[in-house]
């Protein structure tokens, strides 16, 4: 079988180094495929007086976070994966602590569903 080379597979890269070229390409594509936020594992959550918090796990860490029912944005996330992610500047619900968004696991895409907004205890 007769190689194609890189002039013909991609004429603009430089002839001299097609490995170099072929792993950036590797990596661009692999970082692209990453997901936004860091990857929590929820294993449980409470109410309780118009409270309602989750007890989660991140990076093998135990990690609580709770929402109040008057923000509209708290739900009681089941137990499961999901992507958090600090909420921006501008539209945090709460003061005194660090805000986070959960997304479904399916976060990969820009589309996946909010799961709620948080108050991370410990961040």
């Amino acid at each position: 079988m007769r190689s194609l080379g890189t002039a013909v597979i991609a004429p603009w890269l430089p002839r001299s180094k097609p490995t170099v070229w072929a792993t950036v390409v590797i990596l661009a594509t692999v970082m692209l495929g990453q997901t936004v936020g860091k990857r929590i594992k929820v294993l449980s959550g409470s109410e309780r007086n118009n409270v309602i918090s989750l007890r989660a796990e991140r990076d093998g860490k135990p990690i609580d976070m709770l929402c109040y029912k008057s923000v509209p944005e708290c739900t009681n996330a089941q137990p499961g994966d999901y992507v958090m992610e600090e909420a921006p500047e501008g539209t945090q619900a709460y003061n005194d602590c660090l805000n986070v968004y959960l997304y479904s696991e399916e976060a990969k895409k820009r589309s996946a569903k909010k799961i709620g907004v948080y108050c991370l205890l410990q961040p």
